[in-house]
């Protein structure tokens, strides 16, 4: 590689990720299982910048679930947190972090659970279908080396 190629090649930024999730489900007739919608919105900060005040705005991400399926509001909040996870691991972004704020000690637990200890029996768990996705993309951030924090929002 010559001298101007080396230029090219710079060192990577980082990137935080500071996302707020929640979902929610719409029960007809007073049912526990209803029609679910799951939602996101974040931000991700280049680190070099936080407490910048002159910066412009951070780059921000979002994402809408539509849900359409019979499942529960836990379902509906866990997803939330998935495919928002999922859509910040397709980005370009060089992330060491993922600050993830939610009101779901369900959703919470599950994340706390997996990235704590791998428990055996998932398959015999309720929803282990998520339990397996979501044991799938801790190992995927454990891979790349991108940090979890997971942190309990009061509900509204």
């Amino acid at each position: 590689m010559d001298n101007k190629e080396n230029e090219i090649v710079a060192e990577k930024d980082t990137f935080r990720a500071v996302i707020y999730t929640d979902g929610s489900m719409y029960h007809p007739n007073n049912n526990q299982i209803g029609y679910t919608g799951s939602s996101a919105h974040g931000y991700i900060y280049n680190i070099k910048e936080i407490g910048n005040i002159n910066k412009d705005v951070p780059n921000g991400i979002n994402t809408t679930i539509k849900g359409y399926a019979t499942v529960t509001n836990n379902v509906a909040e866990t997803t939330a947190i998935l495919f928002t996870i999922d859509k910040l691991l397709e980005t370009e972004f060089n992330l060491d972090t993922i600050y993830v704020k939610s009101d779901s000690s369900y959703a919470l637990h599950i994340y706390n659970e997996l990235l704590n200890n791998f428990p055996t029996n998932i398959e015999l768990k309720k929803n282990s279908d998520l339990w397996i996705l979501i044991k799938e993309q801790i190992e995927t951030l454990k891979n790349k080396k991108i940090k979890l924090e997971l942190i309990k929002v009061a509900g509204h």
